[in-house]
């Protein structure tokens, strides 16, 4: 009987814990405080009213996504301040001369992509953006289209737990393996790229 007992959650602070996790979202969303302070205020609210015990916080962490968040940071550190993103870009942009526009704008949406599902968000733009006008130029192509699928890729950011906070958040909670986010990432990664660049191609009659 021991073996099959199970912890039953606590209901008294149910309505006191959305109510803070909705003023936290709240709050984000409409730009009122940065995401990152009404998130820590948030969890602050949680443990000086009760909502969350200490216990359970210790309970709660993955080692597993600790030393994932660590390892990310240093992989964005090192492809960003080594050069390497930049070089890519460079690259990429020297071998785009002879193709069409819609396979141009699927190639920078896909580099841009890459990047930022082992970086970061402010990196694949930083470097994407630049190196979109410099296509645009050498191609004669009007640079909104390319400067769009830089955006475009830089949000398609499920192909690997380390893209995005969200993707670690849950990689504890619901058991994944970082071959699991590849498996349903990348499929989708490669329908959000082609259906994207068409549309673009569509739209600005490329």
């Amino acid at each position: 009987m021991l073996e099959g007992g199970r912890e039953l959650p606590r209901r008294s602070k149910a309505l006191l814990s959305a109510a803070i996790m909705g003023f936290a979202v709240f709050t984000a969303s409409i730009g009122i405080f940065p995401i990152a302070i009404s998130a820590l205020a948030g969890a602050i609210l949680m443990f000086v009213t009760g909502c969350v015990k200490f216990d359970r916080v210790g309970r709660a962490l993955s080692g597993q996504v600790i030393v994932l968040v660590a390892a990310s940071i240093a992989i964005g550190r090192v492809i960003d301040e080594s050069g390497a993103a930049a070089w890519l870009g460079e690259a990429l942009s020297l071998g785009l001369g002879m193709l069409p526009p819609a396979l141009v704008l699927a190639a920078i949406m896909a580099f841009v992509t890459l990047l930022t599902n082992f970086a970061s968000n402010a990196t694949a733009a930083t470097v994407g953006t630049p190196i979109a006008f410099s296509i645009a130029a050498q191609l004669g192509l009007p640079p909104e289209p390319l400067v769009l699928a830089v955006l475009f890729g830089c949000n398609l950011c499920y192909a690997t737990p380390i893209a995005y906070q969200t993707n670690m958040l849950i990689m504890a909670e619901g058991n994944y393996e970082f071959v699991d986010y590849i498996r349903t990432g990348v499929p989708l990664v490669l329908i959000m790229v082609t259906a994207l660049s068409v549309m673009l191609s569509f739209t600005y009659q490329l």
